[in-house]
């Protein structure tokens, strides 16, 4: 079945993360990559105690939109959480077929790592990758250089790239 990746955005987010994701997502998977409407968030979505954005309840407001049986990523600037954790570059609800990521933390430089727009790219790219990983079924990795290790920290996203170890790479095409 031929599906399609629709990319959704806040108002935040820069027309050339778009174009990025839009002409390099196809490089990883075998779909075509569209982009879909702008989106906002909603104050309930906010946890003040917090200054921060709770994902789940962002990605079940969105359930409604787009086409079903697609893959859909919705592309933020602001931070997100979830329960039981700081922060999370991004989420993924398989079973509906959406995912979120966050640009807000992926902008950050940290000792020895100055940010280039380079830097961010591969971020961008990489966190989107893994998040539609997550759409098609593929669990966390152990192999630390795969899109699909489980990123703690940026050092964790800046040392994987946006690629699938070759068994992620298998398990992608079986599905």
């Amino acid at each position: 079945m031929q599906r399609t990746i629709w990319l959704y955005f806040s108002a935040d987010v820069e027309p050339p993360v778009l174009e990025l994701l839009q002409r390099r997502l196809a490089e990883f998977f075998p779909w075509s990559v569209q982009l879909g409407q702008q989106i906002g968030l909603e104050e309930d979505e906010f946890v003040p105690s917090r200054g921060q954005y709770r994902a789940a309840l962002v990605l079940k407001r969105l359930r409604k939109l787009g086409p079903s049986g697609d893959f859909r990523l919705a592309i933020v600037g602001v931070d997100l959480f979830e329960a039981g954790l700081n922060f999370v570059f991004g989420e993924a609800d398989a079973r509906h077929d959406w995912a979120i990521i966050s640009l807000n933390r992926l902008h950050r430089e940290y000792p020895g790592r100055p940010l280039t727009p380079d830097l961010f790219c591969h971020r961008v790219l990489t966190e989107a990758v893994h998040e539609i990983g997550h759409l098609v079924g593929l669990g966390h990795c152990p192999e630390p250089s795969c899109v699909m290790h489980f990123s703690n920290s940026l050092v964790d996203t800046d040392r994987k790239g946006p690629g699938f170890c070759k068994d992620c790479r298998s398990l992608l095409y079986e599905r």
